[in-house]
């Protein structure tokens, strides 16, 4: 990350963090150097900070966090020494090292950020694979109810044909039933007719 100088102020941009990640691990970092933190929505005050490559004896550290872009924040920081803030001019070295911890820190932040967010992209393109998945097992299994449908289909107009034939039979075989009871009718009453000249 490139830290930029605004005035006595150090700039530099923290990508994918989120601005609650970004107070709360800057909030934690100063309290790794004693401070004695608070925070004012995206203003963070630290005092009674000790960072020996700046100064032995405690100075303040004003922070606030702006948004720049969708995916990242603008972090900007003064470190006042004395009741100064630090500078180029008024303490090289302590500048020097100011830039380093503002810089490693966005680094960090923004590194750590990144790979979550590249994981969670991950975890959707795994979740859309096995979505992809699931939906060719539903179409697999369509494919195959149709075909089980079109069978059974077939099935039932071959019982429907072997039937339809069979009923038609039936009702030949029927009539001719009848007919045939009919006729047997006739020669009982011929049979009795005839008995009934031997009276």
């Amino acid at each position: 990350n490139v830290v930029n100088e605004s005035g006595s102020a150090l700039s530099t941009k923290i990508n994918r963090a989120t601005e609650k990640d970004i107070i709360k691990a800057w909030k934690s970092k100063m309290k790794d150097f004693d401070g004695d933190v608070k925070t004012n929505r995206s203003t963070i005050t630290a005092t009674e900070v000790k960072i020996e490559a700046i100064d032995p004896n405690s100075i303040q550290v004003f922070a606030e966090v702006r948004k720049a872009t969708d995916q990242e924040f603008e972090f900007l920081v003064i470190f006042i020494k004395n009741g100064v803030p630090l500078s180029s001019e008024s303490d090289l070295s302590g500048f020097t090292a100011a830039k380093s911890i503002v810089r490693n820190f966005a680094n960090e932040l923004s590194k750590e950020a990144t790979e979550e967010h590249h994981k969670d992209q991950n975890g959707i393109v795994e979740d859309l694979i096995k979505d992809l998945e699931s939906a060719e097992k539903d179409h697999k299994k369509a494919e195959e109810a149709i075909e089980d449908a079109k069978k059974r289909i077939k099935e039932a107009e071959s019982t429907i044909k072997e039937k339809t034939k069979f009923l038609s039979e039936n009702k030949k075989t029927k009539a001719e039933l009848a007919k045939k009871i009919e006729e047997q009718k006739k020669i009982i009453k011929t049979a009795k007719d005839e008995m009934d000249l031997f009276k």
